[in-house]
């Protein structure tokens, strides 16, 4: 669950639930590692794991040597795990949420706090980690105000350039400012926010999913800002030009069976973006239990492929990914109550649940998403596993599934 959810005023809701759905447990689940937290290892994994020469990398926000997060690397041919780095805090950074990005060699990343103390904690920052050595180094520090704060998300690489968002700072807003989207070139080390949102009925606000570039274009997602059929906005899809700093909302959300808060990021099929909200929908969950959308960029229109129930999952919180013509989630509840991995036909809107989390050893919560490689689907839950050094439900695991 994200650490800053905003309320949305509920409407009432009409109508089934868009597209089929179908229970069906993958025989080839497995937890590859479960974390044990403490100052030995991490804890509490809130990102999709990057494979990078044979290994996973990934980050937790909590545990370590200083209990505030690390990076580790997984061999799942072996299970064997080691903390790569584990933050200090202060200008180090602290708390990293997001996934990393390889670029040269090295693997970039962003912390929730930590760097310059402008901000309660520290604004946050992007961070650069030698695979390895373990060294790391703070290679941007977020001053806060409109250079935005509490950067999130993962980010995006185009060549020598990472994007990425803040869901806070940049303009005057709500909450101490709509958020930015940034970039960052790793060869001059220089960083620009590209845009600054507005919130209101007229654009989005608080982005707390990255964004993706196609055709030379950016296409993200903002959690309010748009129609104020929310307490805050129901949500938007965008499109920014980064040459240019131009920002179109494509779609702006509507509340009840539309689907509001969109926490995930959107991933481009076919020309047509896929994305999911976190509420709304369907009325069988409070607040409804989530929904999955195509937006066209080209024209705006927009279409609900799937309306979650509950048993087929709840509160989708990650990013889609796209595998030989069907796209794949996680949802952070529903199931057995501890999550579900899903995959879904874009064309019919049917959904097959390919595992249901059973927390305790199993994992719980696999808000990520999910990734792919060797034939395998990859994740994380943020519980389950180990629970002798984490308090509430156990420290986290690394799963593997085949779709």
């Amino acid at each position: 669950m994200r650490p800053m959810k905003l309320l949305a005023a509920w409407a009432a809701l009409a109508g089934a639930a868009i597209g089929s759905a179908t229970v069906a447990d993958a025989h080839g689940f497995g937890v590859e590692y479960a974390f044990h937290g403490g100052a030995g290892d991490g804890a509490g994994p809130r990102a999709a794991p990057t494979w990078f020469r044979g290994r996973l990398y990934g980050t937790t926000v909590s545990g370590g040597a200083h209990n505030l997060g690390t990076v580790y690397a997984l061999d799942p041919t072996t299970g064997a795990e080691v903390v790569v780095h584990s933050f200090r805090g202060g200008r180090h950074g602290a708390g990293p949420f997001g996934r990393l990005v390889v670029v040269g060699g090295k693997l970039y990343g962003t912390t929730w706090n930590g760097g310059l103390s402008n901000c309660a904690g520290g604004c946050g920052t992007l961070f650069r980690v030698d695979p390895t050595t373990g060294a790391e180094r703070v290679v941007y520090a977020f001053k806060g105000g409109a250079n935005g704060y509490y950067p999130y998300s993962g980010l995006f690489r185009v060549g020598s350039v990472l994007y990425g968002t803040t869901p806070s700072g940049g303009a005057p807003c709500q909450f101490g400012g709509c958020g930015t989207v940034f970039s960052f070139d790793t060869t001059t080390e220089t960083q620009a926010v590209i845009y600054a949102f507005k919130g209101g009925p007229a654009d989005g606000g608080y982005p707390y999913a990255g964004v993706i570039e196609a055709g030379g274009l950016l296409f993200g997602t903002t959690v309010a800002g748009g129609l104020q059929n929310c307490t805050s906005g129901c949500g938007t899809v965008f499109r920014l030009d980064p040459a240019t700093g131009v920002e179109t909302t494509i779609y702006a959300f509507k509340g009840g069976d539309d689907g509001y808060q969109v926490h995930g990021g959107v991933t481009m099929v076919g020309g047509v973006l896929y994305g999911t909200t976190y509420t709304g929908g369907s009325p069988d969950c409070l607040d409804g239990c989530g929904t999955v959308f195509s937006v066209d960029p080209a024209n705006g229109t927009k279409t609900a492929v799937h309306m979650f129930q509950g048993p087929d999952g709840q509160n989708p919180d990650g990013d889609l990914i796209e595998v030989n013509g069907a796209i794949y989630g996680a949802t952070s509840y529903g199931g057995r109550k501890n999550g579900t991995v899903y995959s879904l036909d874009p064309a019919t809107g049917a959904e097959t649940v390919l595992h249901t989390f059973r927390g305790g050893a199993d994992g719980a919560t696999p808000g990520a998403g999910v990734v792919y490689s060797g034939h395998s689907l990859f994740g994380t839950t943020s519980q389950g596993g180990d629970s002798a050094n984490c308090a509430g439900g156990g420290c986290g695991t690394v799963f593997s599934l085949k779709p």
